[in-house]
C-alpha cells in the first residue's frame, strides 16, 4: 500500500510525467498546501476508501517515528518497573513528561489528546 501511495505522488511531481509547465505549477502549489488538503480530504463525502487507505498509511509511519523517538533511550523516559523502588516513582515528572511529548512528538501528542476528549464531544 505504501509503495502505491508513493508511486502515485512521485508521479505527480515528476517533471518528465506532466504536460505542460500549467499543470506543474498547480502541482506545486497542490504540493505547498498539502496540510490543508489533508486536513479537508477526509471530511469530503467523495473520498474513496482507497485513497483513505493511503493517507492513514501516511499518518501511521508518522506516529510510528515519533514513537521511536520518545522511546529512544537518549530520550531519558526510561522506566523500569521492575527494578523501580518508591523513590523513583516519586520523583517521577509526569508533567515534564507531557511537555516532551508535546515537543517530540506533536502529531502523536494530538491524537492522544483527541482519543483522551472523545467522550467530552
Amino acid at each position: 500500500m505504501w509503495n502505491d501511495c508513493f508511486t502515485a505522488c512521485n508521479g505527480l511531481v515528476n517533471r518528465k510525467k506532466l504536460a505542460s509547465n500549467r499543470i506543474y505549477v498547480h502541482t506545486i502549489g497542490l504540493l505547498n498546501h498539502a496540510g490543508d488538503v489533508m486536513y479537508v480530504l477526509p471530511k469530503h463525502r467523495k473520498v474513496s476508501v482507497e485513497a483513505q487507505k493511503c493517507a492513514g498509511e501516511v499518518f501511521h509511519s508518522a506516529y510510528a517515528a515519533e514513537i521511536e523517538a520518545l522511546v529512544d533511550v537518549e530520550s531519558n523516559w526510561h522506566f523500569s518497573a521492575l527494578r523501580a523502588i518508591p523513590k523513583d516513582v516519586k520523583d517521577f515528572k509526569l508533567g515534564e513528561l507531557a511537555v516532551d511529548i508535546d515537543s517530540k512528538a506533536p502529531m502523536l501528542s494530538g491524537l492522544l489528546d483527541v482519543l483522551l476528549s472523545a467522550q467530552n464531544r
